[in-house]
């Protein structure tokens, strides 16, 4: 006995080897003293040798079967060699002696869970607890239990419990923290891994995750420190590389990010995200061609979020590859009628002119990737102020086509009646654009690296009455910035040409062209109806003396100029079907298209071709600043319209320009928008309702020079009389329609469709 007290005293000391040595020499005694063989059993628990420590307990229990204690040891040592099962059967009969017994309800929660039994594993966590309501070790297995279970904030508040009573361990900090990344709260999380990494600073996944929650909150160079230092522990970590090269992607560093995401192959060819992430990267750097095959080897591998078709479907569209068009297009409309996210909006609109599927779209992706959010709480209406307070809210505000736009706007406002505030969360591009933006809003907030949540915070702080978001689903947008309801009321207006499908979204500026009253189904915003057309145009648009000539422009000599400088995803194979046919009966004519990418314009070629048209006869013109693009427009004759995704800003060039846009107006708000331009300019004549009337005209207009002729002095007079280049009457119609919004939500009154009434003044 004397021996037995000096190994329990070696035991508490953590002498291991020491109460081990002592232990033995009782045995060598007593061989079936079960004090010794219990010890020996909990010594072996203790330095990770199980297989020895069950063995101990075995013995124990043949000479003692009825002490709950070994019992429930031998469960312990049962369970960490994977026997979950017959752990199990030791832990039923510890609670059969002893049916109070909090450890042995807490460990068999633990086989359970191992087994999957999650639910009958609750239970007896709960049974411990009650049995004994401050046990620490119950507190944080209950919060693994309620983690696993999806059930995250009852896991935070067990694992705050069991920390509170003394289990502050490395892990429970590290599960506590990874309970607010499940629970949506990244700026918390991030707080709880770094006191991870505080107190174990080669804690790999604490490094990760914070790596993944700061890019939540848009803290990028912080998350790629994080997995910096990460990757400089173990170099060899796939998805380490992967999420570092998305956080240097999100910052603009495509090349560097494609060096991260060629890392993480190299180390894990089959490793589907780093596919997929590197061909995301390779878009950006306008290597669309090896984009394309990063996404399908993407999907060959088994990567499958439900908008990868989508992403395929439009890089094909970009290179104009039509060879699948038709299979592509089925597969997403077979989606979206499902009810899945096939394909981002934006991306979706020049595939189907469908405004019932493009609403559907629109709502599912909303569904999955940007439901609203509730973490800044209700929002609560702002005080009558002497100034309605509007805030725009884009990532263009540098040279892009919807700052030329809408910039004129900005500087046009009453500011008797309105403050403009300015939010910029695009790419830091400080051209002459940028700084005549910035001069033009009362302030202007560069709030890149602001999360969603705090860019709404900031917004509510400002006490804006209307949000208005430029940007939509296009790129670079942050549409959780809405989710967390930046304003009372909130508007989309002018960068994304169709319903947002969001339920945070109040109202869409549009017009009676683009939206007619039997489509009002389609949009999920209550429309502000404009009375010209929707659309704000800089009526003071620079356009540069330059001549342009035809040899420098690769336009033949002589011949009519048909042109068409949409993107080249807008243009579809119908699109391409009557521009060929119109070429085909209009002799020595071309067609004049935007370059986009040197592929997209071989295909536009093979494409001509194979529809008997001379592939010479397609002439290709390079990007240039927007007033010579301007300039260059004289060259032509006759703009062409696509179908399904019309010219926007690019109608809106060539009528400043002088050059007529022949336009056949569609169903959904992107097929009408040439259409609104026209209306607004009082040339209906340019509209046609059937691609059929559409070539009969593009030919009509080219073989009479004098109809020709009359149309564009038409369109020169117009350009300054009718509505649509006046950009001082266009913003009194929207100034009309945000005065009725916000005087419907002061009255406590739900959104509602708003018609302005046309001003008679020619301010």
């Amino acid at each position: 006995m004397a021996i037995l007290t000096q190994a329990v005293a070696d035991y508490r000391k953590q002498n291991w080897s020491k109460a081990e040595q002592a232990c033995l020499k009782v045995l060598k005694l007593a061989p079936d003293q079960f004090d010794a063989l219990n010890l020996l059993g909990i010594v072996a628990l203790n330095t990770r040798r199980f297989d020895d420590s069950s063995k101990w307990f075995e013995r124990a229990l043949a000479v003692n079967a009825n002490d709950p204690q070994v019992q429930c040891n031998s469960g312990a040592a049962l369970h960490e060699l994977g026997r979950y099962d017959e752990a199990l059967v030791r832990y039923d009969r510890a609670l059969a002696l002893k049916p109070d017994y909090s450890q042995a309800l807490c460990n068999r929660a633990l086989s359970r869970q191992a087994l999957g039994e999650m639910d009958l594993a609750l239970i007896d966590v709960d049974r411990a607890l009650e049995a004994e309501p401050f046990f620490a070790q119950a507190w944080h297995e209950r919060g693994r239990l309620l983690h696993q279970l999806g059930r995250f904030e009852a896991a935070l508040s067990s694992f705050d419990t069991a920390i509170l009573q003394g289990h502050d361990t490395v892990e429970a900090q590290f599960l506590r923290a990874a309970s607010l990344q499940s629970s949506r709260e990244p700026v918390l999380a991030a707080q709880g891994y770094a006191r991870v990494i505080e107190r174990d600073p080669l804690h790999l996944a604490a490094l990760n995750n914070r790596g993944v929650v700061l890019q939540e909150i848009r803290q990028f160079d912080a998350a790629i420190e994080s997995y910096h230092r990460s990757l400089a522990l173990e170099p060899k970590q796939p998805q380490t590389y992967c999420n570092r090269g998305a956080a240097k992607a999100e910052l603009g560093q495509f090349e560097a990010a494609i060096a991260d995401f060629d890392q993480a192959i190299a180390l894990a060819p089959e490793h589907a995200e780093a596919h997929n992430n590197r061909a995301s990267a390779l878009r950006e750097c306008h290597r669309l061609d090896e984009a394309l095959m990063g996404y399908l080897r993407a999907r060959e591998l088994g990567f499958s979020p439900d908008w990868l078709d989508g992403a395929i479907a439009g890089l094909r569209g970009q290179l104009c590859d039509w060879q699948s068009r038709q299979a592509d297009v089925q597969r997403l409309v077979d989606k979206i009628r499902d009810g899945r996210t096939a394909i981002t909006p934006f991306a979706f609109l020049p595939f189907v002119d469908s405004w019932p599927l493009q609403r559907q779209a629109a709502e599912s992706w909303v569904a999955q990737e940007c439901q609203p959010r509730d973490r800044l709480g209700a929002i609560g209406r702002v005080p009558h102020g002497a100034k309605i307070r509007v805030g725009y809210f884009s990532g263009d505000f540098f040279e892009h086509a919807t700052t030329q736009l809408a910039v004129r706007l900005f500087e046009s406002h009453d500011r008797s009646r309105f403050e403009i505030i300015g939010f910029s969360f695009g790419p830091l591009i400080h051209d002459a654009m940028h700084h005549r933006v910035r001069a033009a809003f009362d302030q202007f907030f560069e709030v890149q690296a602001m999360g969603d949540a705090q860019v709404a915070l900031l917004a509510r702080e400002l006490k804006l009455d209307i949000a208005v978001d430029l940007k939509g689903f296009t790129r670079d947008s942050r549409p959780s910035i809405f989710a967390h309801r930046a304003a009372t009321v909130q508007v989309s207006y002018l960068g994304y040409p169709g319903t947002t499908g969001a339920p945070f979204i109040d109202y869409l500026i549009a017009d009676a062209t683009l939206i007619p009253d039997e489509n009002l189904n389609g949009y999920s915003e209550k429309i502000a109806f404009l009375p010209d057309s929707y659309q704000v145009n800089d009526a003071f648009r620079p356009i540069s003396e330059r001549v342009w000539t035809r040899q420098e422009s690769g336009l033949p000599a002589e011949g009519f100029v048909y042109c068409c400088f949409n993107n080249n995803y807008k243009i579809s194979p119908e699109s391409f079907d009557c521009w060929m046919r119109i070429l085909a009966k209009v002799p020595g004519s071309v067609l004049w298209l935007l370059e986009d990418h040197p592929i997209a314009a071989s295909n536009l070629r093979r494409e001509a071709r194979a529809r008997g048209v001379d592939s010479d006869r397609l002439i290709f013109a390079g990007r240039v600043p927007a007033s010579e693009h301007l300039a260059r427009h004289r060259l032509a004759d006759l703009c062409l319209d696509t179908v399904c995704y019309n010219a926007h800003t690019t109608a809106s060039d060539a009528l400043w320009a002088g050059v007529p846009i022949l336009t056949c107006i569609g169903s959904a708000f992107a097929a009408r928008v040439a259409a609104s331009l026209l209306v607004a300019l009082e040339m209906p004549e340019l509209i046609t309702s059937t691609l059929q009337q559409f070539e009969s005209q593009a030919i009509e207009l080219a073989l009479h020079a004098d109809s020709l002729a009359r149309l564009k002095n038409k369109l020169l007079r117009h350009r300054d009389s009718a509505p649509l280049f006046k950009t001082e009457l266009f913003t009194r119609h929207l100034e009309d329609a945000f005065e009725q919004m916000v005087d419907r939500d002061r009255a406590a009154l739900a959104p509602d469709h708003i018609r302005v009434a046309k001003r008679s003044d020619t301010a």
